[in-house]
C-alpha cells in the first residue's frame, strides 16, 4: 500500500493521505495519543523514543492535521510487531484503522516476514475482521510496572 512516500485516499468523502515520510509534529502525536486511554499522557521523551526506535512509522493526514498512526518493531525477516494503532475519534469508523493496518500487511519491507504480531484487549472483533488470527496463550508479557510493584509486596 505505502510503496511510495505517500499515497492519497477518499475514505466516505474525506481526503487522508498516508505517508511515511511526512514531518511529524510532537504536539500532534501527542494530541493523537491523548485520544487513547491506553496511549494517554506519554512524555515527549517518550514520543521521541519511539518515533526514533520504531522500524516503520505510517501516519494518516487530513490534510495538515495527524488523524491516525501506527508503528512497527521488526527484524525484517522472521516477526513485526505492529504497536500503537491509533486513529482519531472523529475518524473512527471510515476505514482509517483498516486502512492503515492493510499498510503495513503491505508494506515492501515487510513483504519477506514470516508472522506480523500485535497485541489488543478490546479490538480483537475489529482485527479478525480484516483476517487476523486470534492466538491466546501463544505468549508471555513482561510488565515492568506489574513486576516492581509484585516485588514490593513480597520484599515488603
Amino acid at each position: 500500500m505505502v510503496a511510495e512516500a505517500e499515497v492519497e485516499v477518499v475514505l466516505d468523502a474525506q481526503s487522508v493521505t498516508v505517508s511515511e515520510t511526512r514531518e511529524i509534529s510532537l504536539h500532534q502525536l501527542r494530541r493523537l495519543h491523548d485520544t487513547t486511554t491506553w496511549a494517554r499522557g506519554r512524555t515527549q521523551a517518550q514520543l521521541l523514543a519511539l518515533l526514533r526506535h520504531s522500524d516503520i512509522f505510517l501516519t494518516a493526514w487530513d490534510g495538515d492535521t495527524l488523524v491516525g498512526c501506527v508503528r512497527v518493531l521488526t527484524d525484517f525477516v522472521v516477526r513485526a510487531l505492529v504497536c500503537d494503532v491509533i486513529v482519531d475519534p472523529a475518524y473512527q469508523g471510515l476505514g482509517l484503522g483498516r486502512l492503515l493496518v492493510e499498510a503495513v500487511e503491505a508494506h515492501p519491507a515487510l513483504r519477506d516476514v514470516e508472522q506480523i504480531a500485535l497485541f489488543t484487549t478490546r479490538k480483537r472483533d475489529f482485527y479478525a475482521h480484516l483476517g487476523w488470527d486470534d492466538h491466546p496463550g501463544h505468549g508471555m508479557v513482561y510488565s515492568r510496572q506489574s513486576s516492581v510493584a509484585s516485588r514490593q509486596i513480597s520484599e515488603g
